[in-house]
């Protein structure tokens, strides 16, 4: 299996789409969630998916959400894919531009299968992802969602930092305090559980955090595997996004939400808003120092 990821991304590139008939010798019943849009580069999309494709264990459903208009060209990749397996790749467009928490949550209704895998337009997983995780739900049928660590990278492909989370059930609800406890382009959950936690909801930067709190909340049984299952781009962008002003806003109001309904206590929301206005209003090359320093591992 590619743990390396040059490696995994050379084979990507030479990588030739199987027939539909080939890529069913390989499926298990289950649907990979893919929501794209407008800002979505093609060509990291096409290697998103091609790593699905390349997983020793397929999803018998990839369902591509589309989430308003995307570029022409995107246009012309998905409707190739549609062409090519009608029957695994499905498609649903939105009008216009909803946001991931509308769009996931229309997914999740939508998806055919029980078992849900999250995937992200520019992410990787790595060729045993899904099996890896499914032999978690084989193994504890009364998990309801399993996540893994991720390691991100750069444009040039260097592995820049990792985001290693807690896999036990007790550590998860713990880290979950007073950071996302999951990695969201790695997760797989079941679609009911999801449901009856209310879905995701429309929480711009915080949709996924929000539903992984409510499932806990609920009490339902959480894994995460303690390898990197997913490889995470991380430019320059995803540091300016994570700033300024109208973010801080946003987040306080999330972790006020989190405060009003008892999940964290108030000594846990000063502590993150204190952090929050640190990285956020510091410049980004200070902010990407700081989460290196603090929230990843080198």
């Amino acid at each position: 299996m590619s743990t390396d990821i040059k490696v995994l991304v050379n084979e990507i590139e030479n990588y030739l789409w199987p027939t539909e008939e080939e890529y069913r010798k390989s499926c298990a019943d289950f649907t990979a969630l893919l929501p794209v849009y407008i800002h979505d580069d093609l060509n990291h999309f096409m290697m998103a998916v091609k790593s699905v494709f390349k997983n020793t264990v397929k999803p018998a459903e990839i369902l591509i959400m589309q989430d308003g208009p995307v570029h022409e060209n995107m246009v012309v990749f998905i409707d190739f894919l549609i062409k090519k397996y009608p029957h695994i790749l499905h498609h649903i467009s939105n009008q216009k531009n909803q946001g991931l928490g509308y769009t996931a949550a229309k997914g999740v209704l939508s998806a055919k299968f029980e078992i849900i895998a999250r995937v992200d337009a520019d992410d990787l997983s790595t060729e045993d992802r899904f099996a890896k995780q499914l032999q978690c739900f084989c193994e504890d049928a009364q998990l309801d969602i399993v996540g893994s660590n991720i390691a991100e990278f750069n444009d040039d492909y260097e592995i820049q930092t990792h985001r290693t989370v807690p896999s036990t059930a007790t550590d998860i609800d713990h880290f979950s305090k007073m950071r996302s406890p999951f990695n969201h382009p790695s997760v797989m959950y079941k679609k009911e559980s999801v449901i009856q936690a209310g879905n995701y909801a429309d929480i711009q930067h915080f949709e996924d955090y929000d539903l992984f709190v409510r499932m806990l909340a609920q009490g339902q049984k959480a894994k995460n595997v303690a390898q990197n299952l997913v490889f995470m781009r991380a430019p320059e962008s995803m540091y300016e996004r994570r700033g300024g002003a109208e973010y801080v806003r946003k987040y306080i109001s999330f972790r006020k939400k989190l405060l009003h309904t008892g999940y964290i206590a108030k000594k846990e929301y000063l502590f993150s808003i204190l952090g929050s206005l640190l990285t956020s209003y510091s410049p980004v090359f200070v902010r990407k120092i700081l989460y290196r320093l603090f929230l990843r591992k080198n």
